[in-house]
């Protein structure tokens, strides 16, 4: 029986939300700087799904999978003023096919990866899917409109590949770094012998920002 106690033991943690990921592109032309963009603009994206082919049913009513097939991904861009993005793409698609002769280019000197990083509330990797062997398939076109001042201009961009693979993490597995103790300090010294504040009053003065007008003299106890 379903009720909000099953619920909630079942949903121990947050769910995940769709907004929170990120991308990267790793072109057969490597680019840092406009990659590193398109991570930033991408406002749109979908983790692959994955569709069973399965054949006619035979004399007992069975229908057996022939072949799995993978879907295309979308990716949609905010346009920067000097159109980074298209261009970027573009010259991807040269790879395949020269603009100049029309000739088909090998297929390894084309393909590259993309990866899909969903994240949790709290930031850290929750899913990671990598786009093996991707390639564009086709750049939507541009809409351009007078009435649309206020608005920024995306592009789209749909994706093929081979084949993908994932990877999943504990979002609740946050990495802690190590900071420095504020009061680890050897206090076996003749002063703190006379007065043990003496120390603690020199240590935290050491973080107290420059621009206050505290001394050492104002820290009372």
């Amino acid at each position: 029986m379903s009720n909000i106690s099953n619920f909630k033991a079942n949903n121990s943690g947050l769910f995940a939300r769709p907004n929170h990921f990120e991308v990267q592109f790793v072109g057969p032309h490597s680019d840092a700087n406009t990659e590193r963009g398109l991570m930033i603009n991408c406002n749109t994206t979908n983790v692959p799904g994955l569709t069973m082919i399965a054949g006619d049913k035979d004399a007992t009513y069975r229908s057996q999978v022939r072949q799995k097939v993978y879907d295309d991904v979308t990716f949609t861009f905010h346009v920067s003023d000097d159109y980074k993005e298209l261009e970027y793409f573009q010259t991807w698609m040269n790879l395949m096919i020269d603009p100049i002769t029309n000739r088909v280019g090998f297929y390894s000197d084309y393909v590259g990866e993309i990866i899909i990083t969903n994240k949790s509330r709290t930031n850290t990797k929750a899913l990671r899917t990598t786009l093996l062997d991707a390639y564009p398939k086709r750049i939507e076109p541009l809409e351009v409109d007078y009435s649309t001042n206020d608005e920024a201009m995306n592009l789209s961009v749909n994706v093929q590949y081979r084949t993908y693979k994932q990877e999943y993490f504990d979002p609740k597995a946050i990495a802690v770094e190590k900071e420095e103790a504020v009061f680890a300090h050897n206090v076996n010294t003749e002063a703190n012998k006379n007065n043990p504040m003496i120390e603690v009053k020199k240590q935290m003065w050491k973080y107290i920002s420059p621009e206050g007008n505290e001394s050492s003299d104002d820290l009372e106890y």
